[in-house]
């Protein structure tokens, strides 16, 4: 997961993986923490400390980042010292429309339930692995504790005659 933190993007575990009570808190690879409970914005808890008081508990960083690591849905793209930080996307106007979609490449979103997969009725077709990775931030900061997946689309067939794109 990734969070917009002065203007850049952080990639971050959710602590409430770990405990419930630590809803919208998250921690780095490097161990620093960070909440959005006041708001979207990311904020930095416990800076230079080994301590850090979440939800009225006292813990200890090194703690919550040695359990965050050891759990199995902890990130493998997540390495100590190297954190992803990546520049927020500007914010542009468009002088004409850009061109549809190809339907046989990018990636959709998809929410994940207990049934199955959930895709919206027209279902946007992001051309990169960035733009998806920003709007899954976008959906999940705006649907806490809703899983949001990617799906790569990478060929399509057309029946009739098939043909392989």
């Amino acid at each position: 997961m990734q969070l917009l933190v002065r203007n850049a993007y952080i990639t971050v575990f959710p602590l409430n993986l770990l405990r419930l009570s630590l809803d919208k808190y998250f921690i780095s690879a490097t161990g620093d923490v960070y909440s959005t409970k006041r708001g979207q914005a990311a904020v930095m808890y416990g800076n230079g400390n080994h301590y850090v008081t979440l939800s009225n508990m006292t813990y200890d960083k090194r703690t919550l980042l040695r359990q965050a690591k050891e759990h199995h849905e902890w990130p493998s793209h997540m390495l100590p010292n190297s954190i992803k930080i990546e520049s927020a996307p500007a914010k542009t106007v468009p002088t004409k429309a850009a061109p549809a979609p190809a339907p046989s490449a990018g990636y959709v979103i998809a929410t994940q339930t207990k049934d199955g997969l959930i895709f919206g009725s027209k279902p946007k077709v992001h051309l990169t692995l960035q733009d998806v990775k920003v709007e899954m931030l976008r959906l999940a900061t705006l649907n806490p504790g809703v899983k949001f997946i990617r799906l790569k689309i990478d060929g399509s067939v057309i029946a009739g005659a098939v043909t392989w794109e």
